[in-house]
């Protein structure tokens, strides 16, 4: 039963692919007809693309020594996945967002903010680009120490580029409001001291959440951490049985308990298989989802998506 409807989901892969021109809407389309097609054993099912951090911006747009707060700060060749998930963000923030915006918004605080808002590969809850000022509002979830360790990497990665960062909890937001206001105010007195053009850390390469059905995941996960960064490293299928019992597992939900990843590879002349330029990333609630029969179909789909869009020059 389950090769059946990987054999019909594999033609509708086929047929999605062959009549969408955008590398976006390709992978929309197959993440739907995945858990469509899976409704009960995909809990999660999403993409995540491949996109190295530049040095500090210094293209048409971006900020810069000088520049009046231009607002075109996100990463070009990521731009259409960056602003589906800002938009979805926008469209169900939580009650700490909602509190937070209802003070920033309209120059209340004498400045523009603006809300998610993509800075580089990087997604801010809040930015106001002229003070170089941003304000995130966590969850609970990132007092995880495999979260603390991306969120430290976020942050590095925005720090080297000139900005500050104020992070309030969800409880500072709710409960104490005017204390948050007046950390706010107080930060956005201090002069911005941006980065001259040009200098910024080096890079350091990403796998950034494309589109997806679930709920909202991990929106970057660095190279060879967690499942999706090491079925990226070694360039493999990773099966987890228990994703509880995988070394550095990154726990982007706490209902998910076994995972698969496909890796998706750029195709080569000479073997076959190039560069990982992103992965398939599939969650179940359950232990012990996935199989050899999950991997050898989901490789093929990893292979037909890869050979329509690299033959229509959408990758290359």
């Amino acid at each position: 039963m389950k090769r059946e409807r990987y054999e019909l989901l594999c033609k509708q892969v086929e047929s999605l692919a062959a009549g969408e021109t955008n590398v976006v809407g390709v992978l929309a389309n197959v993440s739907a007809a995945m858990k469509t097609m899976f409704p009960e054993e995909f809990f999660w099912v999403g993409f995540y693309i491949v996109a190295s951090p530049p040095a500090l911006p210094c293209r048409e747009g971006a900020l810069q020594v000088g520049d009046s707060a231009p607002y075109k700060s996100a990463h070009p060749d990521i731009y259409n996945i960056l602003k589906a998930n800002s938009l979805n963000h926008r469209n169900n923030p939580t009650e700490a967002e909602k509190i937070l915006w209802e003070v920033l918004r309209a120059n209340n605080l004498g400045v523009k903010f603006r809300r998610q808002h993509a800075i580089g590969d990087y997604i801010a809850d809040f930015v106001c680009l002229s003070r170089y000022l941003i304000i995130e509002v966590d969850g609970g979830y990132h007092n995880k120490p495999e979260q603390k360790e991306l969120d430290a990497i976020r942050s590095d990665y925005l720090y080297n580029r000139g900005f500050r960062i104020l992070r309030f909890t969800n409880e500072q937001v709710i409960g104490n409001i005017d204390s948050v206001i007046k950390d706010i105010q107080s930060s956005l007195s201090q002069p911005a001291i941006p980065l001259p053009a040009g200098e910024g850390v080096g890079e350091r390469p990403t796998l950034l959440l494309g589109p997806f059905q679930g709920t909202v995941a991990c929106y970057s996960i660095p190279y060879g951490k967690g499942v999706c960064g090491t079925a990226w490293k070694e360039r493999k299928t990773l099966v987890v049985p228990d994703v509880e019992e995988f070394p550095g597992h990154i726990a982007c939900s706490s209902l998910s308990r076994s995972e698969i990843v496909v890796p998706m590879f750029l195709p080569d002349e000479e073997d076959g298989l190039g560069e990982v330029w992103g992965v398939i990333d599939i969650d179940s609630t359950e232990l012990g989802t996935f199989d050899e029969v999950d991997a050898e179909y989901l490789e093929r789909i990893a292979k037909t998506i890869s050979e329509e869009i690299y033959n229509r020059n959408t990758l290359k």
